[in-house]
């Protein structure tokens, strides 16, 4: 294992790290930035290249981060010679009940499908198609359910290839 490495700014960096992100205050006073750190994908001491959700993915040499128009986040892994693209996973934003008709509304990345699904029993891991995949257009999609005889419905959105 190799120790201290530095990158170009002179920072250490651990070999094979996770991908992570700083953010950083600024201000115009002479008080110093503050960063945390947060980690968004890989393993340490896992290296690889592999497309994954969290500790799924894989990077050698990741040396840039970037956050595109819609959220989505890329991050250059020099080592592969790779972008990858990493898509917000989607936050149910509202739910409502009217008259026995359900309105989901959730954030989403513009151009990326999703498949809403729901489920009565939590013990159960078979999940049903509320509908059709839909590709989203802008930040936010909408789904509608009417439940009838079924009350109790858990719901998730799948994050479609």
């Amino acid at each position: 294992m190799v120790n201290n490495v530095r990158d170009v700014n002179n920072w250490p960096v651990a070999p094979y790290t996770t991908v992570t992100f700083s953010m950083g205050a600024a201000s115009a006073s002479t008080q110093p930035h503050i960063y945390q750190w947060i980690t968004i994908a890989g393993k340490a001491g896992s290296p690889g290249s592999a497309d994954g959700t969290n500790i799924g993915a894989r990077f050698i040499g990741p040396v840039g981060v970037a956050v595109g128009g819609h959220g989505n986040l890329y991050v250059g892994d020099s080592s592969n010679n790779t972008i990858r693209k990493a898509v917000p996973l989607p936050v149910f934003q509202s739910v409502t009940h009217t008259n026995g008709r359900i309105e989901l509304t959730c954030s989403a990345a513009p151009g990326q499908t999703f498949q809403l699904q729901y489920n009565s029993d939590l013990a159960s891991t078979t999940w049903t198609n509320l509908g059709n995949p839909v590709t989203a257009t802008s930040g936010t999609m909408s789904a509608t359910d009417t439940p009838g005889p079924d009350q109790q419905r858990i719901y998730r959105v799948i994050v479609q290839p």
